[in-house]
């Protein structure tokens, strides 16, 4: 509870402090902050999409897939509810390659042959159905 208020801005603090226990601060927080609509998914789609842009050669790649992974992690909890579209994007997630092509695609700008990276090659193997496990088990 400490390192929570050290972190946390002066107005949301005196909303949170009224809160007893940890699940009324999280359920309060979740409620006023969270949101999944059409325009939340959107954006997170879009981050999903633009990592690519936030790779610099110079930097580390297990940093940015592990960007990667928070971002396609993030992206699939959103594909949950009773959307249809959200239904078939989550099915389409699931797809055994679909984790790896959207990977490659975001290297290929900095790495034309990310396939001859050892890295890569040793995070594909090892995350290979990343894209059919549930976030959190």
């Amino acid at each position: 509870m400490l390192v929570l208020i050290q972190v946390i801005s002066k107005p949301i603090l005196k909303k949170i402090s009224k809160l007893s226990t940890p699940h009324e601060i999280w359920n309060s927080l979740k409620e006023t902050y969270y949101r999944d609509n059409a325009f939340s998914f959107v954006y997170q789609v879009a981050d999903l999409c633009l990592l690519s842009t936030q790779l610099e050669k110079d930097k580390s790649v297990v940093e940015f897939m592990e960007k990667f992974d928070d971002q396609w992690t993030r992206v699939y909890q959103m594909t949950t509810g009773p959307d249809p579209y959200r239904q078939k994007f989550r099915a389409f997630l699931e797809e055994d390659y679909a984790k790896r092509d959207f990977l490659l695609a975001a290297l290929s700008k900095h790495y034309p042959n990310p396939v001859s990276s050892r890295r890569v090659i040793t995070y594909i193997w090892r995350n290979r159905s990343l894209s059919r496990r549930v976030p959190g088990e």
